[in-house]
This record gives C-alpha cells, structure tokens and sequence, in this order.
C-alpha cells in the first residue's frame, strides 16, 4: 500500500516537472499562432483598404519617356514604392520594326518628388462647324463669303477684319441665333481655370438696343451663360471663367458648343445687325502632356515626380490624391504602338492601363 502511494505521488511529480518543463515551449508556440494571426488580419486589412488607379496615360511616338498619374481610391496610404513592381509591354520602335517587348522598370527613389517635369501647355477650345447658322452670314470685307460661317471666328489670335453677321434685327424680327462646335480636347481633369472669350459689336452707331446672351452648352445642357445689355457699336472682347461647379458640369469636352442669341429690346431707326469676328475657350493642359525629360530617368527606370492636391504627408499618396509618375523605357516606343502598364504593390494589389502613342 506504501509502495503504490509513493509510486503514484512520484508519477504525479513527474507529470508536474514535464508539464513546467513544456509550458515555455507552448506558451511561445501559442505566441507565435496569436502574432501571426494578427499579422495576417493587418494585411488583410491593408488590402481591403488598398486601392489605386492609373489615369492620364500618355506615350509619344518615336519617345521612351511615358508619362501617367498613380490615383489614391482607397483608404490606406500609399508609399514603400521601392517594393511596388511596374511592368510595362509595348511595342518597341527597334530598328524601325515594331517589337513587343516587355520591360519590369526600376523605382529611382532619389529622383522622385524632386518636381522637375513640367505641365503641358493649355489647350484652346475654337470654333470648328456650323451646328446652328441662323439667319447669320459672312458678308464682310475680309470674309470669304462661303456661307460657312465658323472658320470668320476661329482666329488664334482676335481678328476683327472677318466676321460674321446677323440677320437685321427688328421690332418683327427680333431674335436670331448661331451655335457653333468647338475643337476637341484632351479632359484637363482639373478644375483649373478655364476662360471663354470672344468679341461682338452692334454694326451702327446709337439706333435701337439690342442685347445678347452668351451659352456655353454641352450638347443641349447649359453650362453657363452671360447677358450683354444695350451691346455697343465697336467690338468689345468679353472674358468670362467658369466657377468650379461650372467647370465640373463638364463631362464631354468634344461636344462642348458656344451658342450667340441676339435681341432686338427697343428703338426704331437705324436698325442694325451684330458682328462676332472671335471665340475661343483656354483649358489647363492635357494631362497626357506631362514633360518628364527634365528628370534625367536612365532607361528601366521609374519616379513620382509630383504630388497633385497633396494636404497631408509629403511623399505619401493619401486618400483622393494623386502623383505624376514618369517611366523611362528602353526603347523608344513605336509609331501608333500600345503602351500597357501594370502596377502592383507588394500584397499584390494592381492597377493597370492601356494607351495607344500619339
């Protein structure tokens, strides 16, 4: 009986040195599963979170510099671009033969956020077809009197020997209108200024009043629009710029059109017409049109240049923001090839776009 209690204490002393000599062993192993299971839920956190895109693509022919911008749509911030991989495919310019080739391109980080590229320069938005000529015409000295009537005011430069011509306004006729279409432009994506400016006059000296209005329209929505009183005999450029609500109306800029009504208010004698000779609208530039040749890129190399809207964090792509990015390939790209561009960052999130040169 003595023999088997000491037999069975000595068992459970033993269990007792094996369970303390094993307790270190589980409790780190049970540290390690807990710290892993955190790490694993902080990724999958940033993940959820991690969202970019690429907008504003841009490639030139026979160039081997590739401009585009890196978009922050989520919620996590973005930086470590050292372990961000790019790879680019497109069709190399080798020799004059197109050749698809694919590059994976280097994060230069001694070069990036030093702001050396530059904008573009602003784009110009004139009158290019007649999509509502009225009663209007082009009769004037300096016309060319083909019975279209855009090409008298689409001007570089103000150019108040050509013009056009509305009907003779009175008090049984007293409105007439001309709507004209404007060149296509690249979305500026911004809502930098944007300016409309053209001249007008009356054609005779006092005599009745007239008045007109001024609408920018895309397709057959209102953007804005100005209303000049009791207009003068001589021409009067007008400069109007848009607010940003204004601005961000636009969502076409190839169907943006400017629409002149004039109206006769009062009087009897003399009668007259009005006279428009220019029209233009400047825009911030293409966003394509980024010069990243001032960075010195080596080939395979890639930089962000320049925050855009940045409020926070230099350096950092916070929420909503957004960076230009230059890439310089090893080869130039070929006339009209495709450029394609694949971003990802180190837990596999990707972005990717595709653009044909220019």
């Amino acid at each position: 009986m003595g023999l088997g209690i000491a037999i069975g204490g000595s068992i459970a002393a033993l269990t007792i040195f094996v369970i303390i000599l094993t307790y270190p062993m589980v409790s780190e192993k049970l540290v390690e599963t807990t710290n892993a299971r955190s790490e694993t839920l902080r990724i999958d956190n940033i993940i959820a979170k991690t969202h970019f895109t690429i907008e504003s693509l841009g490639a030139t022919n026979g160039d081997n510099l590739v401009s585009m911008d890196i978009v922050n749509t989520g919620s996590e911030k973005l930086w470590n671009f050292e372990d961000y991989n790019l790879i680019v495919t497109y069709h190399a310019d080798i020799g004059g033969t197109l050749t698809p080739t694919t590059e994976q391109i280097s994060f230069n980080s001694a070069l990036s956020f030093t702001e050396s590229g530059t904008s573009g320069t602003n784009q110009f938005l004139r009158p290019d077809s007649d999509i509502n000529p009225g009663n209007w015409d082009d009769p004037c000295p300096g016309c060319d009197t083909d019975a279209e009537l855009f090409d008298e005011i689409d001007e570089v430069s103000q150019d108040n020997s050509d013009y056009v011509t509305s009907d003779t306004l009175l008090i049984i006729n007293d409105q007439d209108v001309l709507e004209v279409g404007l060149t296509d432009v690249t979305d500026p994506e911004s809502s930098e200024e944007h300016t409309v400016r053209y001249a007008y006059r009356k054609s005779q000296v006092g005599g009745i009043t007239i008045d007109m209005t001024v609408r920018l329209l895309q397709g057959a929505a209102e953007i804005a629009s100005w209303t000049h009183n009791d207009i003068s005999n001589s021409f009067t450029t007008s400069s109007q710029t848009l607010s940003d609500s204004q601005i961000n109306q636009i969502t076409d800029y190839s169907d943006l059109r400017l629409e002149f009504t004039v109206e006769y208010v009062s009087g009897v004698a003399p009668f007259s017409e009005v006279d428009i000779s220019w029209a233009e609208i400047e825009i911030p530039p293409s966003p394509i049109d980024y010069d990243c040749s001032p960075l010195g890129l080596s080939s395979g190399e890639w930089s962000l240049d320049r925050m855009n809207d940045d409020v926070i964090d230099p350096r950092v792509i916070n929420k909503n923001e957004r960076s230009n990015v230059c890439i310089s390939l090893s080869n130039p790209v070929f006339a009209g090839g495709n450029v394609q561009i694949l971003l990802s960052n180190q837990y596999g999130v990707t972005a990717s776009q595709f653009v044909s040169a220019l």
